[in-house]
């Protein structure tokens, strides 16, 4: 099932293709989206549906600093990723598994 890939990662785009989770305000981290999605040669809009990606799976503290499912259903394709950004109330995330959020700002 699925695709099959090398066994090394010598035929992989090199670091830096696909953009970085927080460049440390929107401003820059927008910009960077924009450059790393620029140079594909993909406007703003495709560079959006692109980010619809992110109805599948989930954020992982060790690959971004950031944790959690992007939707309720992280293994179904659906426009659930949009319709919570618009839709939903989102609050600073304070806490993770009883502890204090340390991590980069998140809502949740």
């Amino acid at each position: 099932l699925g695709r099959t890939d090398f066994d090394d990662g010598s035929t992989s785009p090199p670091d830096g293709r696909l953009p970085d989770a927080d460049k440390g305000s929107k401003k820059m981290t927008i910009q960077h989206v924009r450059d790393v999605f620029y140079r594909m040669g993909f406007n703003d809009r495709e560079i959006v549906a692109l980010l619809g990606a992110h109805a599948l799976g989930r954020c992982h503290t060790d690959a971004s600093g950031y944790w959690g499912p992007w939707t309720f259903a992280e293994n179904t394709m659906s426009n659930e990723y949009f319709r919570l950004l618009i839709e939903e109330r989102w609050s600073p995330k304070i806490s993770h598994n009883g502890k204090p959020w340390d991590g980069p700002d998140q809502y949740e």
